[in-house]
């Protein structure tokens, strides 16, 4: 447990090779002494990276997807604004 909280080298080995994914995986009881030891690796790593491999992370960001209301200002309409047009004729014109 010396080289993950001491090596950023080993810290990206771990994720890049799956085994953070593999350790969320894992289904241990809270309060129990295999929990504690996953809490101590998580807490080697950003809570994002550890979020964004716990299993059904991905399903809760599909559903945020979903439940979003973007606050979007008529930038996806069709009408182009008044000082657009005069710029378009310009360059058709030439």
């Amino acid at each position: 447990m010396e080289i993950l909280p001491n090596d950023a080298r080993a810290r990206r080995l771990f994720v890049t090779t799956g085994a953070l994914k593999r350790v969320q995986e894992i289904d241990s009881v809270p309060g129990s002494s295999l929990k504690e030891y996953i809490n101590i690796i998580n807490s080697c790593f950003p809570e994002e990276i550890v979020r964004y491999y716990t299993p059904g992370y991905s399903d809760s960001l599909l559903d945020r997807v979903e439940a979003y209301t973007p606050q979007v200002q008529e930038l996806f309409t069709d009408r182009v604004p008044s000082d657009c047009q005069s710029e378009l004729t310009i360059e058709n014109t030439n």
